[in-house]
Order: structure tokens, then C-alpha cells, then sequence
């Protein structure tokens, strides 16, 4: 109650400040929504909007929208009352190897007969849609093709196999069985441009395509028993709205689109799942009790650096050459990284035993994946067969060769490897195995798939391969974010990953240059004297058209060709171009577009801040191991880092790694319950509420509401009754534009 902020916004009350208004903007206005809220309880009507306004108080049933409180998809469910209309394609980002667009298909309408039924085809050939509003998103949607308008409806299934199926007819069609035109829902919930349409039947169903066996594509429905809007729908084809027009006004021309929390979650289910968690790492730390997770995992990050670094700087030769060169460079890596870390002494960095517990890991898993691969050989050399001839044995033999693979790639000179050395059948198994090889490449083929099996080595790979210069000569790269727990571990962190830097760099056979930037934020850090620390990737952030504004004008330097002033120096005023300025200044997140880096953050980047473009990793593997502590504020805060405006031609969506008891929490759910019934508090100034009676105020409180929850003791609002009048509420997805917004007004 004593913070400045709430004495801020509840000083400007309209009893004594009539003439002010206070918007609040906010993406988790919990705590502002309970029993007591400050915020009236009055509802309109959207029909009347622009005429006179009939508003009610709180004795209005449910109906129509609330005056005080908005959520920002309010904005695109008008245009589509209103009438509009539109072209239907599937998100791409539901699909892998959507590069090409070959996973992306429009929606049109088959033509031939009186009952048309949906089908998918190329862009030339997609159907316009047009919707007539019937309030609250329902909708009644007509097809626009060359026979004039058809009404699309929903075709009752006539066995319980059947699926129901969404056709079209002409206004003219007579049909004892089927003469009225279906309503549906336009479910706006996974972001801007993006919809879900589901049918308003007897039998509820949603609109989605199925890739069916043999390739065949179809558009169908899928049968969902949904709840509410903010529910994490499964195995739900999201579409994108094209060429969306309101009354004959082109809607979104950028080529963009937003992809909220709902649609994240929506991928759950999905093998290219943006949520993830890595049950290797959870094994380890399960197996090694004795070492904290924190330097677990600084140990994880710092042996596949090493592991990435050797194998892409090796896969220039055939196979042979190439898992000679990859093994002997790892093993000199490991040697001179662990001398590093044995002059720190534990101290600065982690200790040599954490690091050796991960090689130590790594190489049981090897070991037992190459004896089962071992077992399956003897078996089928008994039956008398070659097991890599075998048309039947084909995924056998794959299994193997990924078993080898994995071998050459992570053992080096160690005991596990002597030991496999020594056996006889693996000696015959790989005797054999490379005379059925016809390629020299063969190890090629199959060392990324191994990589790929851990999240950590995909995260260096990537780090390690995307940062390079443009064809216009300006840099290019990824940012991965890790959080830790504390001051004391980060700093550990870093300084391992400082070591693992220098040991890559002073190897000169790699041929390895700084690839990428180790940063931190633990609070009070500053980013530009960080970044300044790696010379060349900051003198190449300087190139490009220079971004200083004077502050009398604002007016923007003219100058496009950044010439530094001292080559030789390391100051921060060395690095200005002849033009007197710095061309690009760092002192936030967002102005690290496109610097390839480790972001290592302790209780930072959350609320308010903004993630630039380049950011496409969001390690979360340390938190939360608790998941019954978490609140559903923290969740959306932490989480809707995630939440972005894409390219559709140029895709990048971050994904999330995390813990195994909040991955477990939210999978657990995603069938049966919405975001908001995850089981945990909302905010921890809320408290849930016993038992009430149903009364007039919970029929109108709706789903932005919480009206099982009241004010905490703690909080500003505790045993509030008072209403302000002035006080406007927006509620709007991370990331999305709040910001902008506010300033825009």
C-alpha cells in the first residue's frame, strides 16, 4: 500500500479529480480484478456504439462488453462484426520445414455440384470468405466464388465414426435436411491475424487440415469439448486471415502476424513443440545429485561448445579424415579447458568434477545405446543374415550407424572407448557396417542428428553457425537467454563460458574467430562496456547508417558509411565514427538485434522489457523446479518473452526449455483445462475466496474477471468497496503493442 506506484495511480480519483482519466495497461491485471476492484461494473452494447449509449450497471446479465474493461482482440472481433472479408490459409508455424512453403495450404471452395464441400489449393486459387456478424464472435460465413455466394454450413455425421463436415450451398438450394445456414465462433485467442473457426452445431467441431497416409491433404474437422476462449485447444489447425477487408478497406498490409501465449501452448501436442523440456538434463541432475544444477548445467553448456566447435571446424573431408581431425582436436580442447578451470580453483568458475560428471554421462549413454545396437547384431548374424543388406533390417542398420556416429563423435581417447575397442563384436559389427557403406560421407549424414539429441548441443550449433556477415556486410546471429539462480551461480556461469571462448580461440588449427558474446545481467551491469569487449563484433553492430538523433531536432545524422576514428583503441569514444557518433548505440536488449550471444540474466528481462528479433532461445531449465509455487502472473510475464510479431516470409519463433515439474504441470493440463485453471494462484496479492452463493454480480463479472478471488491483506485493494469512475483497464497479450498504444494516446 506504501509503494509510490499505488499511491500513484490511486491518488487521481474522480471524487477530486474529475477531468482526469487513468488507463492501465497491462498483460497480467490479476490483482486488479478481484472482488474488490476499483474498476466499475458497466456494460454496453456494441450495436450502440455511435449512437446513444444504454449503459448498465451491475445488475446487466451477460450479453454485451464491459466500458471499463477491454482486452485488445476486442479491436479485430469488431472488424469481423462488422462484416469483412478474407482469404484462409494454415499458419506455416504449425509445420516443420516450412522454409518453402510446402506445408502451407489455402482454403478453397470445390465447385461442380449443388453441395460443395472445402478443399485445400494453391494461393491463385484460394476462396474469398465473407462473415455477417451476429454478436460476441459468432458469425455466419459465406463463400465468394463464380457461381455467386454460397452459405457454408455443418453436415451432421450419420455414424459415430464420421466426422462432421463443413459444406456450402447456394441460397437457392432446398434441402428438407439442411436449409439453414451455420453459425460459427471466430476463436481470436492465439494473436493477431490468426483464428481458429469452430462450428456451433449440435456437434461442436473445429475447422482444421489433416495430412492423412500417402500424403493425401483434407480439410476436415476436429471434435473438441471446449470450455472457454482461453482453453489450450489440441490438434487445432490455426489459420491466417490474407487480404483481410473491413467495408472494403484492406486490414494488416505489413506481412505480419502475432503469435500469443494460446498459440504456444497450441504446439504443445505438436512434434515442432515451442515448449519443450529436456529429459536428458533432468536425468543428469537426477544421477548427480551432489552438484548443483546451476554448475550442472554451466558444465553442459561448456562441453558441447567444445563438441560443436570441433565438429563443424572436421566436417570439411570425407568421413574418415573427418573423425580423425573432430577427435583429436576435442580431446586437446578438453585437455587445455581443464587445465583453465583447474587454475581457477573452483572459485570463479565451476570445478573440474562437474565438468567430468557431464563427459562422464554422456559417455554411459553412448555406451549402452552402442551395446543394445550390439545385441541386435549378434542376434542377426546368429539367423544367418547380413544386417545391413536386409531390405527389413534397413531401420536397423540406420540405428546402428546413429549408435557409431555417436561413438566417434563424443568419445575420445577415454575408458569407454578402450573397452568398445576391445570387443570383438564391435570390432565385426563395424567391420561389416563399413563394408556396406558405398558413401565416404557417411559420418556426415548422421552427426547432426546427434547433436540434435541434446537441446544444449543444438543450442551451440545454432549459436555457432548462424552468426556470420551478410552479403551487405553487416552481422548476423542468434541470442540464446539463460536464467539462473542468483548473483554467485551467474557469475560462475560466465566465467566457465569466458573459459570455453578462449580455449575454442587460441586453438589455431579451428580456425575459430569470436563467434559469439557472453553477456550478463544480474542488475546495475551495463551492456555497452560488454559488448565493447568483443571488438569485432561490435565494430561490426557499428555498421550501417548512423542512428544518432540531435536532441534539439531530432533530426538523424546523414552519415551511411561508419569509418571508425582509432582503430587501435578499446574506449568507448574509439569507436565513433568521423562523423563524431557512435552509428549504433547498446544500452537495452532490443538494441542487441542481431549480435550472436549467451544473455545470462539473474531476476531481469521480464515485465516491460523487449527481446529483440534475434532472440530465439529462452533456457528456463534451472526454474521453477517447484511448479506449485508458481503464479499465473509470473507464468504470462516469463513466458510472454516468447510472444512476437513474425515475418510470414521470414520465420524465426523462440522456443522455451523448461523444468520437468512445470512442463509435467502444463502438459498434464493441456487437454482438459484452460491457461487460467492451471491450479495455481493468479498473483500472490490475491487470495481465493470460500464458497459464495451465485449471485447477480458473477453473472456479469466474465472471463477477464476474478470473481472467486479477493484482495490479499497486502495489497492496495484489501476490503476495497469503492468505485472510480475514471479508470480504464486494457488488457493485452506480452509483446504485443501496449507500449505504443498508451503513447499513441
Amino acid at each position: 500500500e506504501t509503494k509510490a506506484h499505488n499511491r500513484l495511480i490511486n491518488y487521481w480519483n474522480h471524487d477530486t479529480h474529475k477531468n482526469v482519466i487513468v488507463l492501465q495497461v497491462s498483460a497480467t491485471p490479476y490483482n486488479l480484478l478481484t472482488v474488490n476492484s476499483r474498476l466499475p461494473v458497466m456494460h454496453y452494447s456494441p450495436r450502440l456504439l455511435g449512437a446513444e449509449a444504454d449503459l448498465t450497471s451491475e445488475s446487466l446479465v451477460c450479453g454485451s462488453q464491459e466500458l471499463h474493461l477491454a482486452h485488445w482482440s476486442e479491436v479485430d472481433m469488431a472488424r469481423l462484426q462488422t462484416g469483412a472479408t478474407f482469404k484462409l490459409k494454415t499458419c506455416p508455424l504449425n509445420n516443420k520445414n516450412n522454409d518453402d512453403g510446402r506445408n502451407v495450404f489455402w482454403i478453397q471452395l470445390a465447385t461442380g455440384s449443388a453441395k460443395s464441400y472445402l478443399k485445400t489449393c494453391q494461393e491463385e486459387e484460394a476462396t474469398l470468405f465473407s462473415t455477417r456478424g451476429l454478436g460476441r464472435g459468432f458469425t455466419k460465413i459465406n463463400a465468394e466464388d463464380s457461381e455467386g455466394s454460397k452459405r457454408l454450413y455443418v453436415e451432421k455425421p450419420k455414424t459415430r465414426r464420421d466426422r462432421p463436415r463443413i459444406l456450402a450451398y447456394p441460397p437457392d438450394f432446398s434441402d428438407d435436411l439442411q436449409n439453414v445456414q451455420s453459425t460459427f465462433e471466430m476463436v481470436l485467442d492465439f494473436g493477431v491475424g490468426l483464428v481458429a473457426i469452430r462450428s456451433c452445431t449440435d456437434v461442436s467441431s473445429y475447422l482444421t487440415v489433416n495430412i492423412e497416409r500417402g500424403g493425401a491433404v483434407v480439410v476436415d474437422t476436429a471434435q473438441i469439448a471446449i470450455k472457454d476462449l482461453t482453453k489450450l485447444m489440441p490438434k487445432i489447425h490455426v489459420f491466417q486471415l490474407e487480404q483481410l477487408c473491413v467495408k472494403g478497406f484492406r486490414q494488416y498490409d505489413k506481412p505480419k502476424t502475432y503469435l500469443s501465449l494460446n498459440y504456444y501452448f497450441n504446439t504443445m501436442n505438436q512434434d515442432n513443440s515451442q515448449i519443450r523440456e529436456d529429459c536428458y538434463f533432468q536425468d543428469m541432475c537426477e544421477t548427480n545429485k551432489e552438484i548443483i544444477s546451476d554448475e550442472l548445467l554451466a558444465a553442459d553448456y561448456a562441453y558441447n561448445m567444445l563438441l560443436v566447435t570441433s565438429a563443424v571446424a572436421s566436417m570439411n573431408s570425407a568421413s574418415d579424415s573427418a573423425i580423425k581431425n573432430h577427435r583429436k582436436h576435442l580431446e586437446k580442447l578438453t585437455d587445455v579447458f581443464l587445465e583453465a578451470l583447474e587454475s581457477e580453483e573452483g572459485n570463479n568458475a565451476i570445478k573440474k568434477a562437474d565438468f567430468l560428471s557431464v563427459t562422464q554421462a554422456m559417455s554411459d549413454k553412448i555406451v549402452k545405446d552402442m551395446k543394445r545396437s550390439l545385441d541386435w547384431f549378434s542376434k542377426s548374424r546368429r539367423a544367418h543374415l547380413n544386417p545391413f543388406k536386409e531390405e527389413q533390417e534397413r531401420d536397423l542398420k540406420t540405428d546402428f550407424a546413429s549408435s557409431l556416429a555417436a561413438v566417434y563423435l563424443h568419445l575420445t581417447v577415454s575408458n569407454e572407448s578402450l573397452a568398445l575397442a576391445s570387443d570383438s563384436r564391435y570390432k565385426k559389427a563395424v567391420k561389416v557396417f563399413r563394408k556396406s557403406q558405398t558413401s565416404q560421407n557417411w559420418f556426415e549424414q548422421y552427426w547432426r542428428d546427434i547433436i540434435n539429441e541434446s537441446e544444449t548441443a543444438q543450442i551451440m550449433l545454432d549459436l555457432v553457425e548462424s552468426s556470420c556477415i551478410t552479403d551487405s556486410g553487416h552481422l548476423q546471429g542468434r541470442m540464446k537467454i539463460l536464467r539462473v539462480h542468483g548473483e554467485k551461480h551467474g557469475k560462475k556461469f560466465c566465467r566457465t563460458m569466458e573459459i570455453v571462448l578462449t580455449t575454442v580461440q587460441e586453438s589455431p588449427k579451428l580456425g575459430v574467430t569470436s563467434r559469439f558474446a557472453i553477456l550478463r545481467d544480474f542488475g546495475g551491469e551495463k551492456l555497452e562496456p560488454q559488448v565493447r569487449k568483443y571488438k569485432e563484433l561490435y565494430t561490426q553492430l557499428q555498421k550501417g547508417r548512423c542512428e544518432y538523433r540531435a536532441s534539439e531536432n531530432l533530426e538523424q545524422c546523414t552519415c551511411t558509411n561508419y569509418r571508425r576514428q582509432n582503430p587501435s583503441g578499446r574506449s568507448q569514444q574509439s569507436f565513433k565514427c568521423k562523423c563524431g557518433h557512435l552509428h549504433h548505440v547498446v544500452d537495452q536488449y532490443e538494441t542487441l538485434a542481431n549480435l550472436p550471444c549467451i544473455l545470462i540474466l539473474v531476476d531481469k528481462g521480464r515485465m516491460g522489457d523487449t527481446f529483440p528479433y534475434s532472440f530465439n532461445c529462452l533456457d528456463l531449465r534451472l526454474m521453477h523446479s517447484n511448479a506449485s509455487s508458481v503464479r499465473l502472473s509470473t507464468l504470462v510475464q516469463e513466458l510472454g518473452r516468447l510472444c512476437r510479431y513474425v515475418d510470414n516470409r521470414n520465420v524465426v519463433v523462440p522456443y522455451v526449455l523448461l523444468g520437468k515439474s512445470l512442463f509435467e504441470k502444463l502438459r498434464d493440463h493441456e487437454q482438459e483445462c484452460s491457461l487460467f485453471s492451471l491450479g495455481v494462484v493468479p498473483d500472490h496479492y490475491m487470495v481465493k475466496r470460500r464458497a459464495v452463493r451465485p449471485d447477480a454480480r458473477l453473472k456479469i463479472t466474465g472471463s477477464l474477471r476474478w470473481s472467486t478471488y479477493r484482495a490479499s491483506d497486502n495489497s492496495y485493494d484489501s476490503e476495497n468497496t469503492k468505485r472510480h469512475k475514471n479508470r480504464l483497464l486494457l488488457q493485452a497479450e506480452p509483446q504485443i503493442g501496449k507500449t505504443g498504444a498508451y503513447l499513441y494516446l
